[in-house]
């Protein structure tokens, strides 16, 4: 293993747990640079990997209070925030299910990934840089959705007029929302909860679709023809075009 050039050493080194990067480091003397150029993607406690060397080599880590020095490879924060104060670099950021606060001006520009907790129901500006978004069981508010975003899922409570941007190729909504609504020409998965009834046109981009138990409008659009699986309930009741029904599954709730 003397021989084996320091690229292939890196690259079976993503295979593997953070202790194993470490152990390989201590073979030889010729090993010990590599753990500079390792990337440690397990998550650790800030204060144990403070002191160490390769410090700025850690992609994950748990804080115990607010730091102002991070890593500079981490991509993922782990802390109770007892401030609205976020460390800088952040890319996926959840909010705890207890949280609800406004959160105007707090949400760092790197986030990309954003997940509102349960209890959480304050207006809110989604920054540009989002692209996955997450509101849960309280949320409803009404919200404009930039066009960065392309997975977003609305959670119990949502029921508000909303326009989807044409970037969204996932969207899911929860069992609240009945809303009229113009789905995006991209969307490809597209899940309505229990109480949606309304007329819909699904664009021909839809693979997936899914229907909630008080859906009851006629399956009719030839624009249904190019989804590869529609999703209806046993109680689903109305007119269905007779060449969806190879597609249609039917499902107990």
């Amino acid at each position: 293993m003397l021989s084996v050039p320091d690229d292939i050493i890196l690259k079976i080194g993503d295979l593997l747990l953070d202790k194993d990067k470490i152990a390989i480091t201590m073979m030889a003397k010729r090993f010990d640079r590599l753990k500079y150029k390792f990337i440690y993607r397990q998550k650790m406690i800030y204060d144990r990997i403070l002191p160490l060397s390769y410090f700025d080599n850690f992609e994950c880590i748990e804080l115990p209070r607010y730091q102002r020095i991070y890593p500079k490879s981490v991509k993922y924060v782990h802390f109770v925030a007892r401030t609205t104060e976020m460390p800088p670099k952040v890319t996926h950021l959840t909010f705890g299910d207890d949280f609800n606060r406004s959160v105007e001006n707090v949400i760092p520009s790197s986030v990309t990934h954003l997940t509102l907790g349960h209890y959480f129901n304050q207006p809110i500006t989604i920054p540009s840089s989002v692209t996955h978004l997450t509101f849960k069981l309280h949320f409803n508010q009404p919200v404009k959705i930039p066009s960065s975003v392309t997975h977003v899922t609305f959670g119990y409570s949502f029921n508000q007029p909303i326009e989807v941007p044409s970037s969204v190729t996932h969207l899911t909504f929860g069992p609240k929302f009945n809303q009229p609504i113009k789905i995006p020409t991209f969307t490809t998965h597209l899940k309505f909860g229990c109480y949606f009834n309304q007329p819909v046109i699904v664009p021909p981009s839809v693979t997936h679709l899914v229907f909630g138990d008080f859906f009851d409008q006629p399956l009719i659009d030839d624009n249904l023809l190019s989804v590869e699986e529609i999703m209806i309930t046993q109680n689903y009741d109305n007119t269905i075009n007779e060449n969806l029904l190879p597609k249609i599954v039917r499902y107990y709730v």
